[in-house]
């Protein structure tokens, strides 16, 4: 085995381990061929507040952490390469099959699209879009020298028109707060959408899947937190989306009741369902320790004009 090669092996029993079990074979084959010191060569490091500076990955390529790959002009991370964990769940969680038609959102570094073309094959096709034109020259320049044909790189903006039906997968590579129902009409019937929802409190990744009369999923027991998602216009200015910040204006007219902190819910924040209704009953509430909390067993309740939670099923709509 050649040093890239032996780390991409150990990267793989690295991912198991964290998931507590073995990748089907078509995953853990694609992160075997797929160099991700090829896609991600550099990073972005905080020197002191207020100042990032570049570092060669190296050996720490093939650790299964994130990297930041990208520092906006108001020196705010705004690009990153995500850890290969979480990038294996959400794979898993798509049930990829060879010959599908899959819309990427959040190209990044290229590698994710590198690992999606490996599992779909030379009979399907990626279509990955982001907002960055850097970044997609150079995800679209590091794809072709790896011999990638069956992606294809662009300029998009997710969080506006999109087509339809076009699709058998959709993935989010970055987060939101909100399903936006542009994302499920890609979808060809039985289609599967894979993300990341941003709250305050709870960043979930969900799966959801389209079924004739409805769409309906759950969550995935895996703890995350991705960029948010922000649109084309906006593009360089900020790394927070108009739509995922959070309209306090209407509980700021509220009369003001009660102002405190308490430290009582530390331990029933480990649960993923209070911490979805705190987000959304209470907005702008924050936990003054931010942890990976996580909970696979959730109660009912509802994100208003969003979507339901009741269980562990996730229902759009």
């Amino acid at each position: 085995m050649q040093p890239d090669e032996d780390g991409r092996a150990q990267l793989v029993g690295v991912i198991e381990e964290a998931l507590g079990h073995a990748l089907s074979a078509d995953i853990r084959d694609a992160f075997l061929r797929v160099s991700r010191a090829h896609f991600v060569p550099r990073y972005f490091k905080q020197v002191q507040p207020g100042e990032w500076a570049s570092f060669p990955t190296e050996g720490s390529v093939y650790q299964d952490r994130p990297f930041t790959t990208k520092v906006n002009t108001k020196q705010m991370p705004c690009s990153s390469s995500s850890q290969p964990s979480i990038i294996a769940a959400m794979l898993e969680a798509l049930d990829l099959f060879p010959g599908m038609q899959v819309l990427e959102i959040g190209t990044g570094t290229g590698y994710n699209a590198a690992l999606l073309a490996e599992i779909i094959g030379q009979k399907g096709s990626i279509t990955s879009i982001d907002i960055d034109a850097d970044l997609v020259q150079e995800a679209s320049r590091r794809l072709r020298e790896v011999g990638y044909t069956n992606v294809r790189v662009k300029i998009g903006d997710a969080l506006g028109t999109l087509p339809e039906g076009q699709f058998d997968r959709v993935i989010l590579t970055g987060g939101y707060p909100q399903i936006l129902p542009a994302w499920v009409h890609c979808l060809r019937p039985g289609g599967k959408i894979v993300g990341n929802l941003l709250g305050t409190l709870a960043t979930p990744l969900f799966c959801l899947t389209k079924y004739p009369d409805e769409v309906r999923g759950s969550l995935l027991s895996v703890p995350c937190f991705f960029m948010s998602l922000y649109p084309q216009s906006d593009g360089g200015k900020d790394t927070i989306a108009p739509g995922a910040r959070i309209a306090l204006a209407p509980y700021l007219a509220m009369p003001l009741i009660e102002v405190g902190k308490t430290t009582m819910f530390v331990e029933a924040l480990d649960d993923l369902s209070l911490r979805i209704f705190l987000d959304t009953h209470l907005p702008g509430i924050s936990d003054a320790a931010p942890l990976y909390r996580w909970a696979t067993t959730t109660s009912v309740c509802y994100l208003p004009g969003v979507c339901s939670l009741s269980g562990d099923v996730l229902t759009y709509g």
